[in-house]
């Protein structure tokens, strides 16, 4: 089944129901949704659309932005890693010239 935003016009209540009946479904489910409450309860499987590209994951929302966060936290790292190496660097060549 695919679907395009199936929350979008639903109250709450609705949209729990629908939840709740999908979770039932046997089959293959595809939809877009910015509801992070109906994606975290159903999706088993993220597909991150970017650049013309799909990046593939597998798992729920709730761990695709873990995993998100904790790449964000590796590159934040490196790039503190790379800044002090450049740093030492710079102090070296400074104490060489000396």
């Amino acid at each position: 089944m695919v679907m395009d935003e199936p929350t979008n016009h639903l109250d709450i209540i609705s949209s729990e129901m629908l939840i709740d009946a999908l979770q039932n479904f046997d089959g293959t489910l595809l939809f877009v949704s910015h509801n992070q409450s109906f994606v975290n309860r159903l999706a088993t499987k993220i597909w991150d659309i970017r650049d013309g590209a799909i990046v593939e994951y597998p798992g729920t929302l709730h761990e695709y932005f873990e995993h998100l966060a904790g790449k964000e936290a590796e590159r934040v790292v490196e790039q503190r890693l790379h800044a002090e190496s450049e740093e030492d660097g710079t102090a070296s060549r400074k104490k060489e010239r000396l």
